[in-house]
């Protein structure tokens, strides 16, 4: 009787474990492929658009204080985004037109749009004599911006301030920089966070080597504090 029940539990057992041999084989042959794009080891696909990566609130300075303390307000634009956000921009701007107008004041702007002329892609460049603003178009997300603008017409010029914004969660961030006439040394910056307009998180003035700090909650100064170079 227990030859029977052992032989019983061995034939059990070893149905169990080709059931689920097979089990796992069915899972294994149903796992997805990887698709071939820009994420993937295979080639690109061809007909895809290559943008910046998708971030998702640009109005948080993910650089810390002291790198943002480092812009000297003469980076390139690409600089720029890699400093603050980590990242830099990857369209390629020979898939889109490019649209140059010039209006009644001698403003010139340039902008690179899809074939219907409705959506545009990466930087705008609007610029006259003196000064220049490049704001940087987000593909397909209207609502987030950002700008920087200089006071001449080149990129290399000097940044006056930098502004990234989100108008759906009506919260923004603005980096200033000034620099003395004579250029010998650094002018006042600050940084200026808001949401619904009103001042949110660290305020931060530095001029020469004074400082303002100042926490902010909806508009609310929470705690201030004032250094001097010592």
């Amino acid at each position: 009787m227990k030859k029977i029940v052992s032989l019983i539990l061995i034939f059990v057992m070893t149905v169990c474990l080709f059931s689920g041999c097979l089990q796992t084989n069915s899972k294994t042959a149903q796992k997805p492929k990887t698709p071939t794009g820009a994420n993937s080891s295979g080639n690109s696909a061809s007909s895809q658009v290559s943008i910046a990566p998708d971030n998702s609130d640009i109005t948080t300075v993910i650089a810390s204080y002291d790198v943002i303390n480092s812009i000297t307000g003469y980076e390139s634009n690409e600089d720029i985004l890699k400093i603050l956000f980590g990242w830099e921009d990857k369209i390629d701007y020979s898939q889109f037109i490019k649209v140059e107008n010039v209006d009644s004041n001698g403003i010139i702007e340039i902008q690179y749009m899809n074939n219907d002329k409705t959506t545009h892609y990466g930087w705008e460049i609007k610029k006259d004599d003196t000064s220049a603003i490049y704001t940087y178009e987000f593909p397909g997300d209207k609502e987030k911006q950002i700008i920087i603008h200089r006071d001449n017409i080149n990129e290399d010029n000097n940044i006056l301030i930098i502004k990234t914004q989100n108008m759906e969660e009506t919260k923004m961030t603005n980096i200033g920089m000034f620099l003395p006439l004579d250029g010998t040394r650094r002018g006042i910056w600050f940084l200026e966070q808001k949401k619904d307009y009103l001042r949110e998180g660290l305020y931060i003035e530095k001029a020469q080597t004074n400082t303002i700090l100042m926490e902010y909650s909806e508009g609310i100064i929470l705690e201030q504090h004032f250094y001097d170079e010592n």
